[in-house]
C-alpha cells in the first residue's frame, strides 16, 4: 500500500516539474527575443547611420534597453530554474 502511495507522489511530482520546466522555458524565451530583437535593431540602426553623432543616442538607448533585460534575466535565473526542474522531473522518473 506504501509502495502505491509513493508511486503516485512520484508521479504527481514528475508531472508538477514536468510544467514547472515548462513555465521557466517560457520565461527564458520571453527574455531571449527581446534581446534578439534590440540586436537586430542595434545592426540596423548602426548600417543605416552616416553619421555617427545622429545615431549616438539611439545606440545609448537600445543598448541600455538590451542591459536591462539581461540583468533581469540573470537576477531571475530561468535557465537555472528550468534545468533544474527537468533534473527533478528526470529523477523523480526513476524513482
Amino acid at each position: 500500500m506504501n509502495k502505491d502511495k509513493l508511486l503516485d507522489k512520484c508521479e504527481a511530482m514528475t508531472f508538477l516539474c514536468t510544467k514547472a520546466c515548462t513555465h521557466w522555458n517560457m520565461v527564458k524565451f520571453c527574455f531571449n527575443i527581446p534581446l534578439v530583437l534590440t540586436s537586430s535593431a542595434m545592426c540596423i540602426i548602426n548600417s543605416i547611420s552616416e553619421d555617427a553623432n545622429r545615431m549616438k543616442i539611439p545606440n545609448i538607448v537600445v543598448n541600455a534597453i538590451s542591459v536591462s533585460i539581461m540583468s533581469l534575466n540573470n537576477s531571475v535565473k530561468a535557465s537555472e530554474k528550468s534545468e533544474c526542474f527537468k533534473r527533478l522531473s528526470q529523477q523523480f522518473m526513476i524513482l
